[in-house]
């Protein structure tokens, strides 16, 4: 084994070792964030996707259109497009019709987009009512 080879060996020895520190930080990180963070759910659905700063404005950007178009009583996206609006958020994710719900259930969750809710729920997503719910 020449110099460089050894040398690239404890290199990459090194590497697994922090990236094993990284994910056991990680992991230590996530069960924090679900003990103390139950209002935060839409967070940590956003950080077990990895999904980028950019990404999550992509959601709340998608989320607002909605509320928007609806808000001005136009017909507003159904959920099939809704859902295919998430898979170009995040493409390569698997059942997007489930991540899109999270999302809209998460969202909800807090009182925020109650209207988006509703509307995606009547227009077929697999919803709860959430107005029932929460007890009224």
């Amino acid at each position: 084994m020449t110099d460089g080879d050894h040398e690239t060996q404890t290199r990459i020895a090194k590497l697994e070792q922090e990236t094993s520190s990284l994910r056991r930080k990680l992991d230590r990180m996530f069960t924090v964030v679900d003990i103390a963070t139950t209002k935060e759910s839409f967070l940590r659905l956003m950080l077990s996707l990895d999904a980028t700063e950019a990404q999550e404005s992509a959601v709340y950007d998608l989320t607002n259109e909605v509320d928007a178009q609806v808000s001005t009583e136009q017909s507003g996206m159904n959920h099939v497009e809704f859902a295919e609006r998430v898979s170009q958020i995040f493409p390569g994710q698997q059942a997007t019709q489930h991540l899109a719900e999270a999302i809209v259930i998460r969202l909800a969750q807090d009182g925020e987009w109650d209207q988006v809710y509703q509307h995606l729920r009547l227009s077929g997503m697999n919803l709860t009512d959430i107005r029932e719910a929460r007890g009224y």
